[in-house]
C-alpha cells in the first residue's frame, strides 16, 4: 500500500526539511528544498529499511496494511525527523570549519 510508504518515509522527510529550514533560519530555494527533501527520505528509508533487516523482517511486504508495523515505526519515523536536521546542521559547520 503507498499509503504506508508516504507515511513512515516521506512525511518525515519533508518535515525533517522543514525543521532543518527553521532552524538554518534561512529559505531554501525549491532546488534545495528539493535535494533536502530527497536526502532526508533516502536516509529514513534507509534506516528504517536497516532496522527492519536487523529485527528479522528481511522481507517485509509493502502492499500490506499492519497496525502493528504502523505503532512500531511512526515513532522511529518521527524521531528520525526531529534528529536528522540536527545532525545535518552539526555536520555542515563541522564541514564549513574545516574551509
Amino acid at each position: 500500500m503507498q499509503v504506508l510508504q508516504i507515511i513512515l518515509i516521506i512525511i518525515p522527510g519533508v518535515m525533517a526539511t522543514y525543521i532543518y529550514e527553521f532552524k538554518k533560519k534561512c529559505n531554501l530555494n525549491a532546488k534545495d528544498w528539493l535535494y533536502n527533501s530527497a536526502k532526508f527520505i533516502l536516509v529514513i528509508f534507509w534506516l528504517i529499511n536497516l532496522i527492519q533487516y536487523l529485527r528479522g523482517w528481511g522481507s517485509f511486504d509493502w502492499t500490506k496494511f499492519s497496525v502493528q508495523f504502523i505503532l512500531k515505526y511512526i515513532p522511529l519515523a518521527s524521531m528520525l525527523a526531529v534528529i536528522l536536521p540536527h545532525i545535518q546542521l552539526y555536520l555542515d559547520l563541522k564541514i564549513n570549519s574545516l574551509k
